[in-house]
């Protein structure tokens, strides 16, 4: 009794939620086939395949009246399994029929090329330094629905390219035309989630069951409550099956059988000199070439032009990054124009205050 008092590890996701203040948007079983090079894939997630189903169904259900566009998915520490929910949630979401981008944003330990086995060469580095277009770095995945877009090479200061205005335009460019993954760092030993957290819609945290700390979470959750990031939801990772029954329904409850193993890969982050954020800034006229579809031949325009006045419309039509359904978009703002993100205040409540993002709560899924 003493030493499950003093155990501060999560292993349920009532502790869980009492920690974050937020819901549980999945529970994933460990699983052989997830320690795989491609980390899974469509076809081959086996017992899990229900698991990150169940992750994609509820993520529905968050911000129901303004879907998100972009999420971020980071964890407390390494070898939690972030880039391998990363992976197979964006495989799961163009599976559905919605058109997916997933963008490896760990600039420091990059995975998500070997995970599809895609070329590195010219990936998000290139495109923040202005080495090459968005459209050069997107490259097809395993599924027609699912593109991909690589690290590229390491710089030498990734939280200033993350957290600079010009990779908000890449965000805002991408969820023109897709619903975007971001495969992010780390919480806790680096700062890049966070940046990236307040450009995305928001940020969904794995956590490894057993092995993740009470006191990790909480700092997880201050540090994303701190910069002002929608925190959506966590994700319990590599939950033995034969606790998956109590992991989700409490002590006593019934058990699932199935292999387990176990699976990590190491980040080894070390100290980086970093300049203040402001100096990350890129001025706006150095965003123009951030575009998915750029016109032939346009007029110079300037960083404040008329999104109806920078060029022809790419497309007429829009998808729906949950949903995966097409609807008429104005076409005065088909253009993608990679202004930086305007900050968007939060919706009121009934008194005048804005809602707490930590009463807010996920529904389960009840068509599964």
């Amino acid at each position: 009794m003493l030493r499950k008092q003093l155990d501060s590890r999560i292993r349920h996701t009532s502790d869980l939620e009492k920690v974050t203040g937020v819901g549980t948007l999945g529970v994933i079983p460990k699983a052989k086939n997830l320690q795989t090079k491609s980390r899974g894939g469509l076809g081959a997630l086996g017992s899990t395949s229900e698991a990150f189903r169940m992750l994609r169904t509820n993520l529905r259900y968050v911000l129901a009246e303004q879907p998100p566009r972009s999420l971020v998915i980071t964890s407390a520490v390494q070898s939690e399994g972030k880039s391998t929910v990363a992976s197979n949630l964006a495989r799961v979401l163009a599976a559905a029929g919605q058109h997916v981008v997933l963008v490896d944003t760990d600039l420091r330990r990059p995975v998500i090329h070997e995970t599809f086995d895609v070329d590195n060469a010219v990936g998000l580095t290139e495109v923040l330094t202005g080495q090459a277009s968005l459209r050069q770095a997107i490259q097809p995945g395993d599924h027609k629905n699912l593109s991909i877009i690589t690290s590229g090479r390491i710089p030498p200061n990734p939280s200033e390219l993350l957290g600079s205005r010009r990779m908000s335009a890449v965000i805002d460019a991408l969820e023109e035309e897709y619903f975007v993954v971001l495969d992010a760092p780390p919480l806790l030993p680096v700062t890049d989630a966070g940046l990236l957290s307040v450009a995305a819609s928001g940020a969904a945290v794995v956590y490894h069951h057993g092995t993740t700390h009470k006191e990790q979470i909480a700092l997880c959750t201050k540090i994303l409550d701190q910069v002002g990031a929608h925190y959506f939801g966590s994700i319990l990772n590599m939950t033995p099956p034969r606790s998956m029954g109590s992991t989700v329904y409490g002590y006593g409850a019934g058990n699932y059988a199935t292999a387990g193993y176990g699976y990590g890969y190491g980040y080894g982050y070390g100290h980086t000199d970093e300049s203040d954020e402001a100096s990350a800034l890129t001025p706006a006229h150095e965003l123009a070439d951030i575009t998915l579809h750029a016109p032939e031949s346009s007029p110079a325009a300037g960083p404040q032009a008329d999104r109806g006045n920078a060029g022809a419309p790419f497309d007429t039509t829009r998808h729906d990054p949950m949903r995966g359904a097409s609807s008429e978009a104005p076409s005065a703002s088909a253009n993608v124009e990679c202004a930086p993100r305007e900050a968007t205040p939060a919706t009121s409540g009934s008194d005048g205050a804005p809602p707490s993002r930590r009463s807010r709560r996920f529904r389960a899924n009840d068509d599964a």
